[in-house]
């Protein structure tokens, strides 16, 4: 008896060939719509996407006529330490060095990478206009263009932090600062009583002269730091940037700090506007922690020109 299995008939090279690419075919419109998903995907939602993949709570407060997104740790409580706050470089105010750009919101989080690096009270202030989805009404492209350092820019973060130092009981500020964040931070910290040191990151802290320096247009609406007072001696003053850095010179930086006597400007051998700081960031508050827990006279030096300054642990 013939106990042979019966089997299917294979199906034919042609009939394989629709089968294939009518798969091939769903799996394209599978990475196509992941693709304009995120493409469509704003940069303000893409940062307040990663802020809160980081268990941060995502918030406004009010500085009207805008609301300032701000990001801080889930179930932050009052602290005794002085508060970490956090300000983002200029993103991307043009499109294509032509086009004011329709979110000025910074492509990659690096001030958000910093604050997830930093164990402290903390928190992360965006300027008027940036991390916004939809934007205010009030957001026109002069404020992250040439008056991204203006006055309107400064006053409202100024108000915004007012309102924040009240509501969370915050006792004291560091004002951290990345590129253009850090010459916000500087000019923030010349309107406010409560500020207990100034870290900035490769700061843009001449914008004249770094316009000057990439033969960029002027920021005329914007304020100089040249034309502010001397920031008080008491305030801690330390300005990092990297040796290899072309976007933001250790040159410009060093000229622009000499505004501030007591200012410490440090050279870091090796990094640049971005590299490498998220990764070195935990060393950096251990120096500045270090630094603040001493008493104002212990932290104080001569410099050779017979200033009385904050000193840093190297």
């Amino acid at each position: 008896m013939d106990r042979t299995v019966p089997t299917s008939t294979p199906p034919s090279l042609g009939r394989l060939r629709r089968i294939c690419r009518g798969k091939l075919t769903r799996l394209a419109s599978l990475l196509i719509s992941i693709v304009l998903v995120a493409a469509c995907s704003s940069p303000a939602q893409r940062h307040n996407d990663a802020a809160e993949a980081r268990a941060y709570g995502v918030d406004s407060v009010p500085a009207p006529p805008f609301r300032l997104t701000v990001y801080r740790p889930s179930g932050a409580r009052p602290s005794p330490r002085p508060w970490h706050v956090y300000l983002t470089g200029d993103g991307t105010p043009w499109e294509h060095g032509r086009y004011p750009s329709r979110d000025p919101t910074p492509r990659r989080p690096l001030a958000l990478e910093l604050m997830d690096r930093d164990p402290g009270p903390r928190l992360l202030l965006h300027r008027p206009c940036y991390a916004r989805h939809p934007p205010d009404p009030a957001c026109q492209p002069r404020l992250w263009t040439d008056q991204r350092y203006g006055e309107a820019v400064v006053d409202a973060m100024d108000r915004a932090l007012d309102r924040l130092v009240a509501e969370w009981q915050i006792d004291g500020l560091v004002l951290i600062g990345h590129s253009g964040g850090g010459l916000l931070a500087r000019l923030l910290a010349g309107r406010r009583d409560d500020v207990r040191a100034l870290v900035t990151i490769a700061a843009n802290l001449d914008h004249a002269a770094w316009t000057r320096h990439h033969g960029y247009l002027p920021l005329e609406g914007s304020l100089r730091l040249a034309e502010a007072p001397p920031l008080d001696a008491g305030i801690r003053q330390w300005h990092l940037v990297g040796s290899e850095d072309r976007v933001i010179p250790a040159a410009l930086v060093r000229q622009a700090a000499r505004h501030d006597p007591q200012a410490r400007v440090e050279v870091v051998d090796g990094f640049d506007h971005r590299c490498c700081w998220v990764e070195a960031w935990p060393g950096f508050l251990e120096r500045l922690l270090e630094s603040l827990r001493e008493s104002p006279d212990e932290a104080l030096e001569i410099t050779p020109g017979g200033h009385r300054v904050p000193r840093w642990p190297r």
